[in-house]
């Protein structure tokens, strides 16, 4: 009886170790996804700018960093 106890808790071990691995491997590819995305919206904005660019119209304000530091 001991050996099935045993037995079971090394499948749960063994389930535990690969749905960590696999929460790693999911964290990581949603790290990698996350980061696409952004670049992403970024080039879409950029094609934004030159397609109202070329057609004439106004582009985005470009505004400058904040300056968080000057205490203003």
């Amino acid at each position: 009886m001991q050996d099935t106890s045993e037995s079971e808790n090394d499948r749960k071990d063994i389930l535990i170790a690969d749905l960590t691995v696999q929460n790693k491997n999911l964290m990581e590819q949603n790290e990698i996804l996350s980061r696409l995305v952004l670049d992403l919206q970024e080039t879409v904005k950029l094609l934004q700018d030159e397609i109202n660019r070329l057609k004439g119209q106004k582009s985005r304000p470009k505004f400058p960093p904040a300056n968080l530091n000057n205490g203003n």
